[in-house]
């Protein structure tokens, strides 16, 4: 049976997930045709974000200053 905790923590996570969505959404919106696909939109938000943590190397700084 579940709990009404994880009832509420399943909406949550929903909610959220539709929120993003909709960032993902205006995001490619925004960009210029050929338009990127969600996919993609996804995979640029991580790499700049793992770019950002100094995780990986920016393709556009190949001294690795950033």
């Amino acid at each position: 049976m579940t709990s009404d905790s994880t009832v509420v923590a399943q909406i949550q996570v929903a909610s959220s997930a539709s929120q993003q969505d909709k960032s993902f959404d205006a995001w490619i919106f925004a960009q210029s045709d050929p338009k990127p696909s969600r996919l993609e939109a996804i995979r640029h938000a991580l790499a700049n974000w793992l770019t950002g943590q100094g995780r990986v190397q920016n393709r556009d700084d190949p001294e690795g200053v950033n």
